[in-house]
């Protein structure tokens, strides 16, 4: 039955519900205002008229996903700071395709707050919380991007509530002596060359699986990291580390220059995992065996900087300039992560030095008058 009246233009009752005839996208839809009050749903539909029209297109969530990555790469190519360097983007679209499979082939203003609820907490169950949450936050930019284009209505990761989970407090470093140990009682090649790598050059872990032979100039004893067709960096990440003597010797007698990649040169192929070769599992259970748990590949990265921090420029030490162009890293993150591990000998004796003599007299005069 069609209620005659201006308001209710458009409203149709069918059985005791009221429902919309609107066109969204081009297209005529039924839409079921869920009432059987006439003013009731009069403000439904006023509602359902001012949404923004979705423009999707019916395009599938992965289908829109690929676009994001795109135009998030293209962002960066064209010099905007809020753009993704490639490696942020391979981190990125792994996690976006994860959650693509997880919900299947709905349009992205279908996936709801449970889809999301449901898949953080997959996410959550044997992984670290952090991580978790960081697969989290890149939903959210996902779905306010969608909103920003008017592919969704609303972003569903804000009608959930996920607090950042506080930050575990980072273990020591590793003295010398571990560093000597893990490396000398390691059981295989790679992962001798992955310890190597981490710490006595502080590569990261794509790094260390995306190196290349071309990369390391032994006759110079210098590790070049530069852009490769399958490693991008940002700004300060390429940079030349000097090689450690011990690390060049490894090179050189043990490990060789392999072809295409140092590290497992037979697995050319980047499939759809995140890393060409991933070195977790083996690492762990070394790690595991050594009694070294909290031994993780970014531990291995920050031994390296805290050792060379903690050496005195005064003795032969490096300067602050230098562990941050080899760390690939600006001065202000230093300072926040090691330079309290920096020693200034002799500054106590400095300041005391420029201080004046406390005599006997002068504490005797004082004692008078008072």
């Amino acid at each position: 039955m069609t209620v005659k009246n201006e308001a209710m233009r458009g409203i149709y009752r069918r059985g005791q519900i009221y429902w919309l005839n609107a066109q969204k996208n081009n297209k005529r839809q039924w839409i079921s205002l869920h009432t059987s009050d006439p003013a009731e749903a009069i403000r439904k539909a006023a509602r359902h008229r001012q949404q923004p029209e979705i423009t999707s297109g019916g395009l599938v969530i992965g289908d829109v996903i690929e676009r994001f990555v795109r135009e998030m790469r293209s962002a960066r190519e064209h010099g905007s700071r809020n753009g993704w360097a490639r490696r942020t983007a391979d981190s990125k679209i792994y996690t976006l395709r994860m959650f693509a499979g997880f919900v299947g082939r709905k349009i992205p203003d279908r996936v709801t707050s449970g889809d999301v609820k449901d898949f953080y907490g997959e996410r959550l169950e044997g992984r670290n919380a952090q991580t978790a949450y960081g697969n989290y936050m890149t939903l959210r930019s996902f779905f306010n991007w969608c909103s920003d284009k008017r592919i969704v209505r609303e972003n569903p990761c804000l009608a959930i509530k996920v607090e950042a989970p506080p930050r575990a407090a980072r273990k020591n470093f590793c003295s010398p002596e571990l560093v000597a140990k893990l490396i000398g009682e390691a059981p295989r090649l790679d992962l001798k060359y992955v310890l190597y790598c981490g710490f006595h050059a502080g590569l990261r872990f794509l790094e260390i699986v995306e190196s290349v032979p071309w990369w390391f100039d032994l006759d110079r004893a210098n590790l070049h990291l530069r852009k490769t067709p399958t490693i991008d960096f940002k700004d300060l990440e390429e940079r030349i580390v000097p090689m450690t003597g011990a690390f060049r010797k490894f090179i050189a007698d043990e490990h060789g220059l392999q072809e295409p990649f140092m590290l497992h040169p037979e697995i050319v192929k980047h499939r759809k995992n995140r890393y060409r070769w991933d070195f977790t599992r083996p690492f762990r259970e070394y790690m595991k065996a050594q009694e070294c748990e909290w031994v993780t590949p970014h531990i291995m990265r920050h031994t390296f900087a805290s050792l060379l921090a903690s050496m005195d420029p005064k003795l032969g030490g490096p300067s602050d300039f230098e562990i941050c162009s080899w760390m690939g890293i600006d001065l202000r993150t230093y300072q926040r992560t090691y330079a309290k591990l920096r020693p200034r000998r002799g500054a106590l004796d400095k300041a005391f030095q420029a201080s004046k003599p406390f005599h006997r007299s002068r504490a005797a005069s004082i004692s008078v008058r008072s």
